[in-house]
């Protein structure tokens, strides 16, 4: 149970918390127990182990239960091996380092899909663009074909190609969407879908031509077309149309621009879609069913106090199956009974860590679970029906159980005596008695997003260095239920702020941090609230690191209204985030840290990519000339090749090194070397 601190009763209910790093499990114990080296690495040795990608990944299950395919990276080596859990050995593989494929899943026992996904530019369309592409790979002989081919039948110029809708009863035929052109000089072609034979993939069949506004497809058994979806940007027209002889009837429309509704799937019976609508007063996605004859729909409530619906499990052939929820470790609702007792069992025997169901057969009775957490930095099981679970794979081989920094959930009470959820990360080499240790506050992206207790390379690197890593879930935080949500409407820099100082003295105050040596940084709205700290709260922090920072609203505002029209729904979406509905320039001014440059007295370290489209980099640059022209410390580190992310593994290892030297330079104590838990340099 997590213990909130509040009053006179801070100092006993923080380290009630805290406990539970210590005895939550036995496996936690152990870990606690593991030797760890005495002396620091160096930047380039932390970043080099926690900056990389996984050496194992994407595990999937074929129909049947007997195969298992997953991606492996060693060296050079780049392949995806499917293993026979009959025989025990690897029947086959193919070299995808020129593919670099991003998801994997079965259509048949003897088809692997393999999505590959890159971003590239392309002619006619602005900025980067992701490029999917589907490929099988028949495990029989090894073969691997491209399903989609850009310019055989399909529209040369488009992005998405790896998208599977359906699947025959015999595995052999795939409906696949793309664009389709009526003619060679067609530059305006509509969305259609296609039946493709796997096995001769090079001239795909056309089975419904589409609509200009066609944007989705719902496919039942054996192709059977259940449903078009359409969507009109111009005047927000939204519909799903089902056939009526050779006409089509419209079962669903809605033309609000604040209407926020994604039709996902299929219910099991194919009578009706799936859809998740977010209610605009409670901000919450709601379950719907529509009913594809009578265009009825009917809300399930599946929401919880506690939580809010983070996604709908879809199988193979996108029936949904069940619902993920949101919050620190995903928690689920399986609509099968059964399963659904299955998992909640799987989750109490791995308590304490996250645990996600990836992948399963056909009839659910084997699971690839994937868990992560306080004592490992990723690992995949088999959990087979009514057998004990098995361990398969680990995700980070080359990061041992004594590299990972422990996490544990706790919450305070903030000013205003609202509850605030709050991930701590703890050196491993003060897990056993942390206190007065100099810490990175990092509040999350978003804002409408939320931390989970997983791997994470920045918070593992930043706490292997012997920083506390502190990631409150301030008000507007999703995932902690509508109350929590909406009392950040309106609150970007005020009380989602304070929400972040005061987790900062919460564990001041208690003696678990050192409070003149805090930094804060983010991401995203994680950058902005890191500018907000050092300008609104200058006593607060030694320094502060924004990466993909926001530092004027009005601007970003100016900007989304340019991009998307200024009755684009995201606009008045931004508009309630931010201020609720009621902003003028002069409010949103005076909550925009670059107007405040020169009372900020921490260094900034600001890091921006220069392909992001999600905030301009032009963010970052403004907040640079204000801060040279106030002459305060700031360094400027933009990433080439790089949008609104980490980056790829170089770029990412880069990063880690440049905060780690940052926050060394700001907050060790002088002459002193940070004690650290990890291996001893070679």
């Amino acid at each position: 149970m997590m213990k909130t601190l509040s009053g006179t009763r801070a100092d006993s209910l923080l380290f009630n918390a805290l406990s539970i790093l210590r005895v939550c499990s036995i496996a936690l114990l152990a870990l606690l127990a593991l030797p760890t080296a005495a002396d620091s690495p160096e930047l380039e040795q932390l970043a080099s182990l926690y900056g990389v990608d996984p050496s194992r990944e994407m595990v999937a299950i074929s129909p049947n239960g007997e195969l298992l395919a997953f991606r492996t990276r060693d060296g050079d080596k780049d392949l995806i091996l499917v293993h026979s859990l009959k025989e025990g050995k690897n029947i086959t593989g193919a070299h995808v380092g020129e593919m670099d494929p991003r998801r994997l899943h079965f259509v048949s026992d003897q088809y692997l899909i393999m999505v590959a996904s890159k971003e590239t530019r392309l002619m006619g369309f602005r900025g980067r663009n992701e490029i999917s592409t589907a490929y099988a790979l028949n495990v029989e002989t090894g073969d691997i074909e491209q399903l989609l081919r850009p310019g055989h039948v399909i529209y040369a110029g488009q992005q998405g190609l790896g998208r599977i809708l359906g699947i025959s009863d015999d595995g052999r035929k795939l409906y696949m969407p793309a664009y389709v052109p009526r003619s060679k000089t067609d530059r305006q072609p509509d969305y259609a879908l296609l039946e493709v034979d796997i096995e001769k993939p090079r001239n795909p069949k056309v089975l419904e031509d589409g609509h200009s506004y066609t944007v989705d497809w719902f496919v039942g058994r054996n192709g059977k077309v259940l449903a078009q979806e359409r969507y009109n940007e111009d005047d927000y027209q939204h519909e799903i149309l089902v056939r009526d002889g050779d006409d089509w009837r419209v079962i669903y429309s809605d033309n609000s621009p604040r209407t926020v509704a994604s039709f996902i799937g299929e219910t099991p019976d194919q009578q009706s879609l799936v859809m998740l609508k977010e209610d605009w007063d409670t901000g919450r996605l709601e379950y719907y069913r529509l009913n594809l004859n009578s265009g009825k729909q009917e809300r399930l409530d599946l929401n919880r106090n506690d939580s809010d619906i983070a996604n709908v499990r879809l199988n193979a052939e996108r029936v949904a199956i069940g619902i993920t929820y949101a919050g620190f470790n995903p928690s689920y609702h399986f609509f099968d009974a059964v399963l659904n007792d299955r998992v909640s069992k799987l989750q109490a025997q791995f308590k304490g860590h996250s645990l996600y169901v990836v992948n399963a057969d056909s009839e659910l009775n084997n699971l690839v679970l994937y868990l992560e957490g306080p004592s490992t930095a990723g690992e995949f099981y088999l959990s087979q029906k009514d057998q004990p679970v098995r361990f398969l794979l680990s995700a980070y081989p080359g990061i041992s159980e004594a590299e990972v920094q422990p996490s544990v959930p706790f919450e305070f009470k903030a000013r205003d005596g609202l509850v605030i959820p709050t991930l701590l990360t703890i050196p491993r080499v003060h897990a056993a008695n942390p206190e007065n240790l100099p810490a990175v506050v990092l509040p999350h992206g978003g804002p409408e997003s939320y931390d989970r207790q997983e791997f994470d390379a920045l918070v593992q690197s930043i706490a292997a260095r012997g920083y506390a890593v502190i990631q409150p879930q301030f008000r507007g935080s999703y995932g902690f239920g509508y109350e929590h949500w909406a009392a950040g409407l309106g609150e970007w820099g005020r009380a989602m702020q304070d929400d972040v100082s005061d987790a900062v003295k919460a564990l001041s105050n208690v003696g678990f941090i050192d409070p003149d040596r805090v930094c804060i940084a983010g991401a995203s709205y994680g950058g902005y609230s890191a500018l907000a700290g050092a300008a609104f709260t200058p006593d607060l922090y030694r320094c502060a690191i924004s990466i993909h920072g926001v530092s004027d609203l009005n601007a970003m505002l100016e900007h989304e209204e340019k991009d998307l029209g200024e009755d684009h729904w995201v606009i008045e979406y931004f508009s309630r985030s931010i201020a609720k509905n009621y902003f003028t320039p002069e409010r949103l001014a005076a909550h925009s840290p670059a107007n405040f440059a020169s009372g900020i007295s921490a260094p900034v370290l600001l890091v921006h990519g220069e392909e992001d489209e999600i905030v301009p980099i032009e963010q970052s640059e403004l907040m640079l000339e204000k801060l040279q022209a106030a002459n305060k410390p700031v360094k400027y580190l933009p990433l080439k090749d790089t949008g609104h992310s980490y980056g790829e593994e170089p770029v990412r290892q880069m990063l880690i090194e440049e905060v780690l030297a940052f926050l060394d330079e700001h907050l060790a104590p002088s002459g002193q070397t940070l004690a650290t838990t990890t291996r001893e340099a070679d």
